[in-house]
């Protein structure tokens, strides 16, 4: 299944190629779903390894579990150079290996359309390391939508309190400066 987003103008961008493994639609607005993974799941990304690494580079390191899984390698310019002069892989997937290594460089590791892609976050290329071109899409041109904004981004601080068993006090500490601030509270089941 191919799939791509866009509006008339300028036209649609090719987004990912999956296999659908199931697909629901509702009414009376007509939303249809399709859902399937980006790549065969269960195959030889997703099972446990042990291996050294030693004096690579992202690059090289995408371009062997790529190569191991069938899928051609996609690494950013940006990360693509980071070298490690050595890493374990114990008893750890490909792909959890991958995404590890990945997050301190805010970075996604992904099999999509055939690619194991590697990119930093927001850096706005599809797939194959292409630059996805940016698309207004107006109100007018939408049957319905919705938004969501997290609480989360709005606090200038945190404070948590704990009882300390040692001394019997309650103990305080703040993560930040200003307001507003949330206080972390604990919950008992």
């Amino acid at each position: 299944l191919n799939s791509a987003l866009g509006v008339p103008e300028p036209g649609l961008t090719p987004m990912v190629t999956w296999r659908a493994d199931r697909a629901s639609g509702e009414g009376p607005a007509q939303p249809v779903r399709i859902a399937g993974p980006a790549a065969d799941m269960a195959a030889t990304i997703r099972a446990p390894r042990s291996r050294a690494w030693e004096d690579v580079t992202l690059a090289d390191i995408v371009r062997s579990i790529a190569g191991d899984a069938g899928l051609t390698p996609v690494v950013g310019d940006s990360i693509a150079d980071t070298a490690w002069s050595y890493l374990a892989q114990r008893a750890e997937s490909d792909l959890h290996f991958l995404t590890r290594i990945c997050r301190p460089l805010d970075a996604t590791a992904k099999p999509v359309a055939g690619t194991l892609t590697v990119l930093r976050r927001g850096e706005g290329k599809n797939a194959v390391g292409d630059d996805i071109p940016a698309a207004p899409i107006l109100r007018a041109g939408l049957s319905s939508w919705r938004w969501t904004f997290p609480d989360r981004g709005t606090y200038a601080s945190v404070l948590a309190r704990w009882q300390g068993l040692a001394a019997g006090q309650t103990r305080t500490v703040v993560a930040g400066d200003g307001e507003p601030q949330l206080e972390l509270r604990p919950t008992y089941d």
